[in-house]
């Protein structure tokens, strides 16, 4: 079993030390060092520099100026990442079913993100041989990076059929790792420990879109056959004053049925 942690992600992007104030604060820190060798020159000189007015003011000025411009590179900050965020690309793996037989688990890499991942590099790692257990999509391999995965997009695997994988001998935890980039090219990583036992319990019901796709094959197949002439339709011809009436007798029987 392996020992990593759930989910860990990081990204690797270029920071200025402008974005991040860093320069401002060396600056108030020179002009602030400044003034206090400034006072000192007194003790030196017998005179105080900040004794004039215009010195003073100037200082102020200057005070002013730097505090506005901190505070203006941190709302710019504040903005760079705000338009980070809406383009910056979030890849998880994880389990699911599939829709058209729930009965077939799949591994999925899906972006929950607000913006495409680009070069998306696949790893899963496990300490186990596959070869051991009845997995359908050999996804322990090696796979070509994907070009693009965009926003609200998944791609997913035919795992295997959920009652072989967690039979008596369960598939043991593996952990899948992701790299990828975004518009802006910079890196993200991303680390996911999966158990086949999560998907314990679940049902395996035949969903909707799958009772549609069969009930339109069986209504197809009878088509074929009457139009084949392998089948023989049966037509019912009736004028509707006959329909109705035959409805009201068995309505007029069913009230009878039901009073007795």
């Amino acid at each position: 079993m392996t020992n990593s942690p759930e989910f860990i992600r990081k990204s690797e992007q270029k920071s200025s030390p402008i974005f991040s104030g860093g320069l401002a604060l060396g600056m108030i820190v020179g002009i602030s060092f400044g003034i206090f060798l400034m006072i000192g020159l007194e003790g030196i000189f017998g005179q105080n520099p900040l004794a004039q007015p215009t010195v003073i003011i100037g200082l102020i000025a200057t005070l002013a100026a730097l505090t506005s411009c901190f505070l203006a590179l941190l709302a710019l900050s504040e903005q760079r990442k705000s338009r980070q965020a809406g383009t910056d690309p979030v890849l998880i793996a994880h389990f699911s079913q599939r829709e058209d037989a729930r009965d077939m688990i799949m591994l999925s890499i899906s972006n929950v993100g607000a913006g495409a991942a680009l070069n998306v590099k696949l790893e899963v790692i496990a300490d186990f041989d596959p070869k051991d257990h009845e997995i359908l999509t050999n996804v322990f391999e090696r796979h070509e990076p994907f070009r693009t995965i965009l926003q609200n997009n998944s791609i997913s695997f035919n795992f295997g059929v959920g009652f072989r994988l967690l039979g008596d001998n369960p598939v043991p935890p593996f952990t899948v790792s992701l790299e990828y980039m975004d518009i802006d090219q910079t890196s993200y990583s991303g680390s996911f420990s999966l158990d086949i036992r999560e998907m314990e319990k679940l049902g395996s019901e035949k969903s909707l879109h799958q009772r549609h796709a069969e009930a339109t094959e069986t209504i197809g197949k009878a088509v074929k056959a009457i139009a084949d002439g392998t089948k023989k339709p049966l037509v019912i011809m009736q004028t509707k004053k006959q329909y109705q009436n035959e409805m009201d007798e068995l309505r007029e029987a069913f009230r009878k049925q039901r009073m007795e």
